[in-house]
């Protein structure tokens, strides 16, 4: 399962919150600040977007008055059946209301503001078609918004995400239902046998296997959080699934301060990661290197990667 998401460089800190939720359930979110290498594919990675399952796109002022936000969201509306792939979320800080559509609407209007005049956007796109038609594709973008449910991203957040992930068909009830039940459970011995019912029940859902690796994790059993872990990648071989389970033993081995072990397995989640640098375990082998092996320099190096693929390269 594969997700694009859009937003604005200035609304990182949703992003970045709604990233981790979804990597938690496997989901594979590609983002143009982690997976893109250098402007000279910007416009390849964009025309390349209607490709991926799913696009989620956080829209707020600064999403609408971004020329490389509009562009994300037209490019995907020419995928067929668009609307059933498309998923917009209205940020906290963005309404649909008058007063902002004319806001918007002069900010392009208006030849001091415009990103017209922006040099990385000339740079970047040059004096194409797209980049005359930025007020038509807010336009179009704005109407389609307004004859559409808009979901608000506190919602999502309240209802732990269900939302998006039924949006995307990974969420099923019973399972999730059954989840909710495990999880306020206060005996670990119930919770196992319950979590073990749960597996037989559905021997398919990598979201039951994974989440029992979690709670164990999470109760600080690491050595029967490590063997969940191993358990869920023999079962499960797609790549994000992969790097789930090796980021979490690296977790693991950490806690246990067995930090060569816990350096191991944040480097396989880095080796075999295709689709984008896996940010967790340069933290996780960051963490490692700093305060296991006292290696200040390779921590920093790590660091700084996790950091690099953090910044957006434009606004």
């Amino acid at each position: 399962m594969t997700v694009f998401l859009s937003y604005s460089s200035k609304d990182s800190q949703y992003a970045s919150e709604l990233d981790s939720s979804c990597m938690l359930y496997g989901v594979n979110v590609i983002r143009d600040d982690r997976d893109l290498k250098s402007y000279d594919n910007i416009i390849s990675f964009m025309n390349n977007i209607k490709t991926n399952d799913y696009a989620i796109m956080l829209i707020s002022e600064n999403y609408l008055k971004s020329k490389c936000c509009l562009y994300e969201f037209t490019e995907f509306m020419k995928k067929d059946n668009f609307h059933k792939k498309l998923l917009p979320i209205m940020l906290p800080t963005f309404q649909l209301t008058d007063e902002m559509f004319k806001s918007i609407n002069n900010y392009f209007e208006d030849p001091n503001d415009s990103p017209l005049n922006n040099s990385k956007t000339f740079f970047l796109f040059g004096n194409t078609p797209e980049t005359n038609q930025l007020s038509i594709q807010f336009n179009n973008i704005w109407k389609y918004l307004s004859e559409i449910k808009l979901l608000s991203f506190q919602s999502l957040k309240d209802s732990q995400y269900k939302d998006l992930f039924s949006f995307i068909g990974i969420y099923d009830r019973a399972i999730w239902d059954s989840l909710d039940q495990i999880l306020k459970m206060k005996d670990t011995e119930e919770q196992e046998i319950a979590f073990a019912k749960l597996q037989k029940e559905h021997p398919g859902s990598y979201i039951v296997f994974y989440q029992l690796a979690t709670l164990n994790k999470n109760a600080k059993k690491y050595k029967k959080a490590i063997f969940d872990y191993t358990d869920f990648i023999d079962k499960f071989k797609d790549e994000i699934h992969q790097l789930m389970g090796f980021y979490g033993i690296g977790v693991c081995y950490f806690e246990l301060k067995e930090y060569d072990r816990s350096i191991e397995f944040h480097q396989k989640a880095l080796d075999i990661s295709s689709f984008g640098l896996w940010w967790y375990s340069y933290q996780g082998l960051g963490d490692a290197y700093l305060i296991g092996k006292n290696m200040p320099l390779e921590a920093k190096n790590n660091y700084e990667k996790k950091i690099t693929r953090y910044v957006k390269i434009w606004l």
